[in-house]
Protein backbone atom coordinates (compact mmCIF):
# COMPACT_ATOMS: atom_id res chain seq x y z
CA UNK A 1 0.00 0.00 0.00
CA UNK A 2 2.91 2.65 0.99
CA UNK A 3 4.62 1.86 -2.27
CA UNK A 4 1.41 2.58 -4.43
CA UNK A 5 0.75 5.80 -2.52
CA UNK A 6 4.61 6.41 -3.41
CA UNK A 7 3.51 5.93 -7.05
CA UNK A 8 0.11 8.02 -6.31
CA UNK A 9 2.03 11.06 -5.10
CA UNK A 10 4.48 11.43 -7.79
CA UNK A 11 1.83 10.68 -10.86
CA UNK A 12 -0.10 13.39 -9.01
CA UNK A 13 1.21 16.46 -10.52
CA UNK A 14 0.44 17.75 -14.22
CA UNK A 15 -0.65 15.64 -16.54
CA UNK A 16 0.65 12.51 -15.24
CA UNK A 17 3.00 12.27 -18.63
CA UNK A 18 6.60 11.70 -17.57
CA UNK A 19 9.50 14.02 -18.75
CA UNK A 20 12.22 11.54 -20.08
CA UNK A 21 14.79 14.63 -21.04
CA UNK A 22 14.71 15.24 -16.93
CA UNK A 23 16.13 12.89 -14.51
CA UNK A 24 14.26 14.31 -11.60
CA UNK A 25 10.89 13.15 -12.95
CA UNK A 26 12.21 10.11 -15.19
CA UNK A 27 14.38 8.54 -13.01
CA UNK A 28 12.98 9.45 -9.63
CA UNK A 29 13.43 6.34 -8.08
CA UNK A 30 16.51 4.92 -9.54
CA UNK A 31 19.23 7.03 -7.40
CA UNK A 32 21.53 3.77 -7.19
CA UNK A 33 21.45 3.73 -11.34
CA UNK A 34 22.45 7.54 -11.58
CA UNK A 35 25.11 7.33 -8.76
CA UNK A 36 26.64 4.58 -10.71
CA UNK A 37 26.22 6.32 -13.85
CA UNK A 38 28.00 9.51 -12.89
CA UNK A 39 31.14 7.80 -11.20
CA UNK A 40 31.33 5.43 -14.18
CA UNK A 41 31.40 8.64 -16.48
CA UNK A 42 34.17 10.43 -14.24
CA UNK A 43 36.29 7.30 -14.34
CA UNK A 44 36.31 7.30 -18.06
CA UNK A 45 37.55 10.51 -18.38
CA UNK A 46 40.73 9.04 -16.52
CA UNK A 47 40.55 6.49 -19.09
CA UNK A 48 40.44 9.14 -21.66
CA UNK A 49 43.30 10.74 -19.75
CA UNK A 50 45.47 7.42 -19.88
CA UNK A 51 44.88 6.51 -23.29
CA UNK A 52 45.86 10.74 -24.07
CA UNK A 53 49.45 10.31 -22.51
CA UNK A 54 50.12 6.76 -23.98
CA UNK A 55 49.34 8.27 -27.45
CA UNK A 56 51.91 11.12 -26.48
CA UNK A 57 54.40 8.40 -25.82
CA UNK A 58 53.70 6.86 -29.01
CA UNK A 59 54.00 10.46 -31.17
CA UNK A 60 57.34 11.35 -29.23
CA UNK A 61 58.98 8.39 -29.52
CA UNK A 62 58.00 8.14 -33.50
CA UNK A 63 58.98 11.72 -34.24
CA UNK A 64 62.36 10.96 -32.30
CA UNK A 65 62.92 7.94 -34.56
CA UNK A 66 62.09 9.48 -37.54
CA UNK A 67 64.77 12.32 -36.80
CA UNK A 68 67.43 9.49 -35.65
CA UNK A 69 67.15 7.66 -39.32
CA UNK A 70 67.06 11.42 -41.15
CA UNK A 71 70.55 12.14 -39.27
CA UNK A 72 71.75 8.86 -39.99
CA UNK A 73 71.19 9.60 -43.62
CA UNK A 74 72.59 12.96 -44.06
CA UNK A 75 76.04 11.88 -45.42
CA UNK A 76 73.67 11.02 -48.44
CA UNK A 77 72.88 14.60 -48.99
CA UNK A 78 74.36 16.34 -51.82
CA UNK A 79 75.01 20.15 -52.42
CA UNK A 80 74.61 19.67 -55.93
CA UNK A 81 72.17 21.36 -57.96
CA UNK A 82 70.51 18.93 -60.27
CA UNK A 83 66.74 17.83 -59.94
CA UNK A 84 67.55 14.28 -58.31
CA UNK A 85 69.61 16.11 -55.62
CA UNK A 86 66.76 18.60 -55.20
CA UNK A 87 64.09 15.65 -54.94
CA UNK A 88 66.32 14.14 -52.15
CA UNK A 89 66.86 17.16 -49.78
CA UNK A 90 63.02 17.60 -50.25
CA UNK A 91 62.32 14.20 -49.04
CA UNK A 92 64.26 14.90 -45.82
CA UNK A 93 62.62 18.33 -45.36
CA UNK A 94 59.59 17.20 -45.43
CA UNK A 95 59.77 14.29 -43.20
CA UNK A 96 61.49 16.63 -40.08
CA UNK A 97 58.10 18.54 -41.16
CA UNK A 98 56.47 15.45 -40.48
CA UNK A 99 58.21 14.79 -37.16
CA UNK A 100 57.53 18.06 -35.77
CA UNK A 101 53.75 17.45 -36.42
CA UNK A 102 54.20 14.10 -34.44
CA UNK A 103 56.10 15.92 -31.70
CA UNK A 104 54.15 18.90 -31.33
CA UNK A 105 50.47 16.44 -31.23
CA UNK A 106 52.34 14.03 -28.69
CA UNK A 107 52.85 17.57 -26.28
CA UNK A 108 49.21 19.12 -26.82
CA UNK A 109 48.11 15.73 -25.46
CA UNK A 110 50.64 15.19 -22.87
CA UNK A 111 49.90 19.17 -22.09
CA UNK A 112 46.38 20.85 -22.47
CA UNK A 113 44.61 17.69 -22.84
CA UNK A 114 45.71 15.89 -20.34
CA UNK A 115 45.37 18.79 -17.76
CA UNK A 116 41.94 19.42 -19.27
CA UNK A 117 40.78 16.00 -18.27
CA UNK A 118 42.06 16.10 -15.20
CA UNK A 119 40.52 19.53 -14.02
CA UNK A 120 37.63 18.26 -15.02
CA UNK A 121 37.82 14.87 -13.44
CA UNK A 122 38.66 16.90 -10.12
CA UNK A 123 35.59 19.28 -10.59
CA UNK A 124 33.31 16.09 -11.25
CA UNK A 125 34.30 14.37 -8.34
CA UNK A 126 33.44 17.23 -6.14
CA UNK A 127 30.43 18.92 -7.32
CA UNK A 128 28.75 15.04 -7.57
CA UNK A 129 30.51 14.77 -3.47
CA UNK A 130 28.36 18.24 -2.83
CA UNK A 131 25.12 16.72 -4.62
CA UNK A 132 24.44 13.39 -3.08
CA UNK A 133 25.73 15.13 0.15
CA UNK A 134 22.57 17.58 -0.44
CA UNK A 135 20.50 14.18 -1.39
CA UNK A 136 21.69 12.61 2.18
CA UNK A 137 20.48 15.19 3.72
CA UNK A 138 16.87 15.23 2.40
CA UNK A 139 17.13 11.87 2.95
CA UNK A 140 17.31 12.06 6.36
CA UNK A 141 14.55 14.96 6.50
CA UNK A 142 11.95 13.05 4.92
CA UNK A 143 13.38 9.39 7.41
CA UNK A 144 13.06 12.02 10.58
CA UNK A 145 9.29 12.24 9.40
CA UNK A 146 8.58 9.05 8.71
CA UNK A 147 10.22 7.69 12.15
CA UNK A 148 7.92 9.94 13.96
CA UNK A 149 4.71 8.42 11.62
CA UNK A 150 5.80 5.35 12.41
CA UNK A 151 5.64 5.67 16.72
CA UNK A 152 2.35 7.53 16.02
CA UNK A 153 0.45 4.01 14.05
CA UNK A 154 2.52 2.04 16.25
CA UNK A 155 0.68 3.97 19.36
CA UNK A 156 -3.16 3.87 17.50
CA UNK A 157 -2.61 0.55 16.87
CA UNK A 158 -2.18 -0.63 20.29
CA UNK A 159 -4.62 1.77 21.49
CA UNK A 160 -7.18 0.25 18.54
CA UNK A 161 -6.13 -3.41 19.78
CA UNK A 162 -7.28 -2.48 23.62
CA UNK A 163 -11.11 -0.31 22.31
CA UNK A 164 -11.54 -3.51 20.38
CA UNK A 165 -10.83 -5.55 23.27
CA UNK A 166 -12.80 -4.13 25.23
CA UNK A 167 -15.21 -3.91 22.95
CA UNK A 168 -15.42 -7.71 23.04
CA UNK A 169 -15.68 -7.80 26.65
CA UNK A 170 -18.89 -5.54 26.51
CA UNK A 171 -20.21 -7.66 24.36
CA UNK A 172 -19.80 -10.86 25.81
CA UNK A 173 -20.89 -9.52 29.60
CA UNK A 174 -24.35 -8.31 27.80
CA UNK A 175 -25.16 -11.48 26.21
CA UNK A 176 -24.08 -13.34 29.41
CA UNK A 177 -27.00 -14.49 31.83
CA UNK A 178 -24.37 -14.79 34.58
CA UNK A 179 -23.18 -11.41 34.60
CA UNK A 180 -24.92 -8.85 36.80
CA UNK A 181 -25.78 -5.43 35.58
CA UNK A 182 -23.08 -3.24 37.02
CA UNK A 183 -20.45 -5.70 35.65
CA UNK A 184 -22.39 -5.01 31.81
CA UNK A 185 -22.29 -1.24 32.97
CA UNK A 186 -18.85 -1.16 33.86
CA UNK A 187 -17.53 -2.95 30.73
CA UNK A 188 -20.07 -0.76 28.53
CA UNK A 189 -18.23 2.28 30.37
CA UNK A 190 -14.53 1.11 29.39
CA UNK A 191 -15.16 0.18 25.81
CA UNK A 192 -16.49 3.66 25.84
CA UNK A 193 -13.19 4.83 27.29
CA UNK A 194 -10.55 2.91 25.03
CA UNK A 195 -13.05 3.87 22.08
CA UNK A 196 -12.60 7.41 23.42
CA UNK A 197 -8.92 7.17 23.10
CA UNK A 198 -8.35 5.40 20.55
CA UNK A 199 -10.29 8.12 18.35
CA UNK A 200 -7.85 10.91 19.40
CA UNK A 201 -4.93 8.78 18.63
CA UNK A 202 -6.43 8.13 15.32
CA UNK A 203 -7.21 11.54 14.66
CA UNK A 204 -3.30 12.66 16.08
CA UNK A 205 -2.13 10.50 14.04
CA UNK A 206 -3.81 11.94 10.73
CA UNK A 207 -2.94 15.05 11.52
CA UNK A 208 0.92 13.63 11.42
CA UNK A 209 0.32 11.16 8.22
CA UNK A 210 -1.07 14.71 6.50
CA UNK A 211 2.39 16.70 7.25
CA UNK A 212 4.04 13.36 6.25
CA UNK A 213 2.46 13.00 2.62
CA UNK A 214 3.03 16.82 2.23
CA UNK A 215 6.35 16.20 3.32
CA UNK A 216 6.64 13.25 0.73
CA UNK A 217 4.92 15.62 -1.67
CA UNK A 218 7.51 17.99 -1.12
CA UNK A 219 10.05 15.39 -1.13
CA UNK A 220 9.31 13.77 -4.22
CA UNK A 221 8.02 16.34 -6.34
CA UNK A 222 10.50 19.45 -5.85
CA UNK A 223 13.31 18.44 -3.45
CA UNK A 224 14.85 15.39 -4.80
CA UNK A 225 13.96 16.08 -7.98
CA UNK A 226 16.10 19.57 -7.82
CA UNK A 227 19.05 17.12 -6.86
CA UNK A 228 18.73 14.57 -9.13
CA UNK A 229 18.95 17.56 -11.63
CA UNK A 230 21.90 18.87 -10.43
CA UNK A 231 23.41 15.49 -10.46
CA UNK A 232 22.23 15.48 -14.73
CA UNK A 233 23.66 19.05 -15.38
CA UNK A 234 26.99 17.71 -14.21
CA UNK A 235 27.01 15.01 -16.25
CA UNK A 236 25.81 16.87 -19.34
CA UNK A 237 28.57 19.26 -18.88
CA UNK A 238 31.18 17.59 -18.11
CA UNK A 239 30.42 15.32 -20.84
CA UNK A 240 30.15 18.06 -23.19
CA UNK A 241 33.88 19.35 -22.01
CA UNK A 242 35.09 15.34 -22.13
CA UNK A 243 34.24 15.30 -25.88
CA UNK A 244 35.83 18.61 -26.64
CA UNK A 245 39.15 17.19 -25.35
CA UNK A 246 38.18 13.58 -27.35
CA UNK A 247 38.02 16.46 -30.30
CA UNK A 248 41.14 17.81 -29.42
CA UNK A 249 43.01 14.76 -29.85
CA UNK A 250 41.59 13.98 -33.36
CA UNK A 251 42.35 17.91 -34.08
CA UNK A 252 45.82 16.54 -33.59
CA UNK A 253 45.91 14.13 -35.92
CA UNK A 254 44.14 16.10 -38.05
CA UNK A 255 47.51 18.60 -38.03
CA UNK A 256 49.63 15.61 -38.83
CA UNK A 257 47.09 14.65 -41.35
CA UNK A 258 47.66 18.35 -42.79
CA UNK A 259 51.37 18.23 -42.69
CA UNK A 260 51.81 14.94 -44.23
CA UNK A 261 49.72 16.23 -47.18
CA UNK A 262 51.57 19.17 -47.63
CA UNK A 263 54.95 16.71 -47.47
CA UNK A 264 53.70 14.44 -49.84
CA UNK A 265 52.76 16.90 -52.14
CA UNK A 266 56.49 18.88 -51.48
CA UNK A 267 57.56 15.75 -52.64
CA UNK A 268 55.55 15.11 -55.36
CA UNK A 269 56.14 18.72 -56.94
CA UNK A 270 60.16 17.57 -56.88
CA UNK A 271 60.21 14.56 -58.65
CA UNK A 272 57.71 15.95 -61.09
CA UNK A 273 60.72 18.76 -61.72
CA UNK A 274 63.33 15.98 -62.54
CA UNK A 275 65.37 16.43 -65.96
CA UNK A 276 67.74 13.92 -66.57
CA UNK A 277 68.90 16.19 -69.13
CA UNK A 278 69.07 18.84 -67.12
CA UNK A 279 71.02 17.12 -64.41
CA UNK A 280 73.47 15.85 -67.51
CA UNK A 281 74.23 19.09 -68.25
CA UNK A 282 74.64 20.36 -64.55
CA UNK A 283 77.02 17.67 -64.39
CA UNK A 284 78.78 18.44 -67.44
CA UNK A 285 79.48 22.29 -66.53
CA UNK A 286 80.73 21.13 -63.20
CA UNK A 287 83.11 19.10 -64.47
CA UNK A 288 84.13 19.76 -67.99
CA UNK A 289 88.07 20.17 -68.92
CA UNK A 290 90.08 22.23 -70.63
CA UNK A 291 92.08 20.10 -72.77
CA UNK A 292 92.15 19.41 -76.00
CA UNK A 293 91.38 16.07 -77.44
CA UNK A 294 94.02 14.18 -78.17
CA UNK A 295 95.70 13.90 -81.90
CA UNK A 296 96.08 11.09 -84.29
CA UNK A 297 99.78 9.14 -82.88
CA UNK A 298 102.56 9.77 -85.38
CA UNK A 299 105.96 7.59 -86.15
CA UNK A 300 109.12 9.47 -84.79
CA UNK A 301 112.19 9.06 -83.32
CA UNK A 302 111.30 10.68 -80.30
CA UNK A 303 109.25 8.09 -78.64
CA UNK A 304 110.11 7.37 -75.53
CA UNK A 305 110.57 3.27 -73.83
CA UNK A 306 107.48 1.53 -72.74
CA UNK A 307 107.68 1.78 -68.64
CA UNK A 308 105.87 -0.82 -66.72
CA UNK A 309 105.20 0.70 -63.54
CA UNK A 310 106.05 4.70 -62.40
CA UNK A 311 108.21 3.31 -59.77
CA UNK A 312 110.51 1.87 -62.84
CA UNK A 313 111.04 5.96 -63.69
CA UNK A 314 112.57 6.42 -60.29
CA UNK A 315 115.68 7.89 -62.34
CA UNK A 316 116.66 11.83 -61.44
CA UNK A 317 115.97 14.36 -63.52
CA UNK A 318 119.00 15.28 -66.18
CA UNK A 319 120.82 18.38 -64.92
CA UNK A 320 122.72 18.24 -67.71
CA UNK A 321 119.25 18.94 -70.01
CA UNK A 322 119.63 22.33 -68.89
CA UNK A 323 115.64 22.70 -69.15
CA UNK A 324 113.93 24.15 -66.36
CA UNK A 325 109.85 24.30 -65.82
CA UNK A 326 109.20 27.49 -66.55
CA UNK A 327 105.40 29.59 -67.66
CA UNK A 328 106.12 30.64 -71.06
CA UNK A 329 106.44 34.58 -71.84
CA UNK A 330 106.21 36.75 -74.69
CA UNK A 331 110.35 36.54 -74.98
CA UNK A 332 110.15 32.78 -75.08
CA UNK A 333 111.05 30.90 -78.42
CA UNK A 334 108.79 27.90 -77.48
CA UNK A 335 106.67 26.21 -79.84
CA UNK A 336 102.75 26.56 -78.87
CA UNK A 337 100.62 23.62 -78.30
CA UNK A 338 97.85 25.29 -80.95
CA UNK A 339 99.93 23.97 -83.42
CA UNK A 340 99.54 20.87 -82.40
CA UNK A 341 101.06 19.30 -85.50
CA UNK A 342 104.10 20.02 -84.21
CA UNK A 343 104.08 17.85 -81.62
CA UNK A 344 103.52 14.46 -81.17
CA UNK A 345 100.88 14.45 -78.45
CA UNK A 346 100.63 11.49 -75.57
CA UNK A 347 98.30 11.09 -72.54
CA UNK A 348 99.31 11.36 -68.86
CA UNK A 349 98.90 8.32 -66.94
CA UNK A 350 99.00 9.02 -63.49
CA UNK A 351 98.88 11.71 -60.99
CA UNK A 352 103.03 13.14 -61.12
CA UNK A 353 103.90 15.77 -58.58
CA UNK A 354 107.21 17.57 -59.84
CA UNK A 355 110.56 17.54 -58.13
CA UNK A 356 113.42 19.60 -59.66
CA UNK A 357 113.32 20.90 -63.65
CA UNK A 358 109.71 18.64 -63.16
CA UNK A 359 106.29 19.84 -63.74
CA UNK A 360 102.62 18.52 -61.74
CA UNK A 361 100.55 16.34 -64.29
CA UNK A 362 97.12 14.77 -63.80
CA UNK A 363 96.13 11.92 -65.35
CA UNK A 364 94.43 12.29 -68.29
CA UNK A 365 95.98 15.46 -69.26
CA UNK A 366 97.63 15.55 -72.98
CA UNK A 367 100.98 16.84 -73.46
CA UNK A 368 103.17 17.47 -76.63
CA UNK A 369 106.48 15.67 -76.40
CA UNK A 370 108.96 18.57 -76.81
CA UNK A 371 111.90 15.99 -77.03
CA UNK A 372 112.83 12.44 -75.74
CA UNK A 373 116.15 11.62 -75.70
CA UNK A 374 115.60 7.83 -74.13
CA UNK A 375 116.56 8.82 -70.63
CA UNK A 376 113.54 7.99 -68.88
CA UNK A 377 112.53 11.67 -68.78
CA UNK A 378 110.67 13.08 -71.56
CA UNK A 379 110.70 17.00 -72.47
CA UNK A 380 107.12 18.25 -72.45
CA UNK A 381 104.91 21.19 -72.88
CA UNK A 382 101.64 22.19 -71.54
CA UNK A 383 98.52 24.17 -74.05
CA UNK A 384 99.47 27.38 -72.05
CA UNK A 385 103.07 27.20 -73.09
CA UNK A 386 104.29 25.56 -69.49
CA UNK A 387 107.88 22.96 -70.22
CA UNK A 388 109.24 20.77 -68.17
CA UNK A 389 110.02 17.17 -68.01
CA UNK A 390 107.85 14.16 -67.10
CA UNK A 391 108.77 10.86 -66.66
CA UNK A 392 108.28 8.44 -69.65
CA UNK A 393 106.63 5.86 -67.09
CA UNK A 394 103.44 8.09 -66.51
CA UNK A 395 102.98 8.96 -69.97
CA UNK A 396 100.86 6.46 -72.58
Amino acid sequence: QRGAREVKIVKMAGSGKVNEGRWGEALWNQRPRIDTYTQDNINFTEQVRAFAGQVANVEHKYAKELRQVLRSHEKTMSDQNTTVAQAWRQIFVSLDTLALAHENAGTSFTGPVSSALADMSKDATRQRKDILAECAHKDAGLNKELDVLGKERAKFSKLERDADAASQAFLKAESSDTVTKAKVEKARKTWEAKSRIRDDAQKKLQVVLDQVNSKRTQFFHIEMPESIDKLQRMDEDHSEKLVQQIGAIGSGYNAIGATGVGASVAIKTAVDNHDKKEDSKVFAQLHKTTDFLPSELKVHTHDAPVQDTPAQAAVAVPQSLGVEAHAADDDDELPEMSAAAQYAQTRILYDYTAEDGSINCVAHEVLGIVENDGSGWVHVMRQDGTQGYVPASYME
